[in-house]
């Protein structure tokens, strides 16, 4: 128990134990913790957009990267001549626009397809929910309209923000880190999460979404893999400083 209540792991249970809250005290239908569950890669992806915005602004690390980037795409005349112009730090920006923005799109294409796979599962308990790729915008903004989802999905944007500033900002893990790795940073959490909740899900709506016990066991599930992943990653963190202390005193 201790290891899940590492410093991250407290607001993983905090949120936890809003979203049992809301549905033992406040009355939320079950089906809400499911779809805010499957819909929390929103929060991840754009906090994972944040982290390459701060990186790309603020990171020490970032312009020696664009650089060893924008060197494989250009001759050393035509670096030069963009350094002469001093138009090489343009290009450097360019870069990392390119990058998030590639991201964006990647990102955007899988809630797509995600929206349509969950939309498609639900229809079992909710005829007529699913009518076609071409309604899966539609139906996110319906489903986001609702009050209890969207105070449930208040309680895990907080989270991952408290996260954010916890893990990533004031250690200053964005000096280093590089555009790349977080790139590919959330896909990891993205699967594990996926599998998680798209089983549960499954389990919950071809069940017929009536039980609340489903929904509790699905939160607890959810917050020992949360707190494991944010676990490794604050002992892997801790290690990277440590091994950059001891480079300095060496």
């Amino acid at each position: 128990m201790a290891r899940l209540l590492s410093t991250g792991g407290i607001w993983i249970w905090l949120n936890a134990a809003w979203l049992l809250t809301g549905l033992v005290y406040f009355g939320w239908h079950p089906e809400t913790i499911v779809f805010v569950y499957i819909f929390e890669t929103l929060i991840i992806g754009l906090v994972c957009i944040l982290k390459m915005l701060i990186h790309c602004f603020w990171g020490t690390r970032n312009e020696t990267e664009a650089k060893l980037a924008v060197s494989k795409n250009f001759s050393d005349d035509e670096l030069s001549t963009l350094s002469r112009m001093r138009m090489d730090g343009v290009v450097y920006q360019l870069y990392n626009v390119f990058v998030v923005a590639m991201f964006a799109v990647v990102f955007l294409g899988f809630v797509w397809g995600q929206s349509i796979f969950t939309f498609l599962m639900a229809s079992n308990t909710h005829p007529g929910l699913f009518a076609g790729p071409d309604r899966a915008l539609y139906n996110l903004v319906s489903l986001f309209s609702q009050t209890e989802i969207q105070a449930a999905f208040a309680g895990i944007a907080l989270m991952h923000l408290v996260l954010l500033l916890q893990q990533f900002i004031l250690p200053g893990e964005y000096h280093r880190t590089t555009l790349h790795q977080l790139f590919v940073q959330p896909w990891v959490r993205i699967l594990i999460q996926q599998v998680v909740i798209m089983a549960g899900g499954f389990i919950f709506f071809k069940t017929g979404e009536g039980f609340v016990g489903i929904a509790v066991l699905l939160v607890v599930v959810k917050s020992v893999v949360d707190s494991t992943i944010v676990r490794h990653r604050e002992k892997k963190a801790a290690r990277e400083v440590l091994d950059i202390q001891q480079g300095l005193t060496a």
